[in-house]
């Protein structure tokens, strides 16, 4: 869970036996290129996984961490910081790298349902933000950028 992301309504981490990924329509092209240097290859599902909460699931991780390793021959760590546009302000995300991963290799395992995300700005009243947007979002973020 992003420090900057309120959980609004109880959340519901799995569903059916499967790890529910929430999915949204954020969409930042540099985190497709790095996951593309990354792990070629992969089919990139026609939205993203950014959805500022995600449950990684141990094993899951423990085989996209082995994976990593495999195609560059390197620690995971070392793949994706040799993977990095450092001329970009924000070229990696760990949930849209690991949920693009889990969607090709593992598909069977997850379900997916709509994020319902509000963004809001720290300026404003956040007790007012989110007592008249609770019903509507699932969470509510107060990014920095905002």
């Amino acid at each position: 869970l992003d420090s900057d992301t309120i959980l609004t309504k109880p959340q519901v981490f799995e569903k059916g036996g499967k790890i529910l990924f929430l999915h949204s329509d954020e969409y930042h092209a540099p985190y497709f290129s790095t996951i593309t240097r990354l792990l070629p290859g992969l089919k990139f599902l026609n939205c993203s996984f950014v959805s500022h909460q995600m449950l990684f699931a141990i094993h899951h991780l423990n085989d996209f961490k082995k994976d990593l390793e495999l195609h560059s021959g390197k620690k995971w760590f070392e793949a994706i910081l040799d993977c990095i546009d450092k001329n970009e302000g924000s070229s990696f995300s760990e949930y849209e790298t690991y949920g693009q991963w889990l969607f090709n290799k593992k598909r069977e395992s997850i379900s997916r349902e709509y994020w319902f995300n509000g963004s809001f700005s720290r300026k404003q009243n956040i007790d007012k933000i989110i007592k008249e947007n609770k019903l509507k979002y699932r969470s509510i973020s107060f990014h920095y950028y905002m």
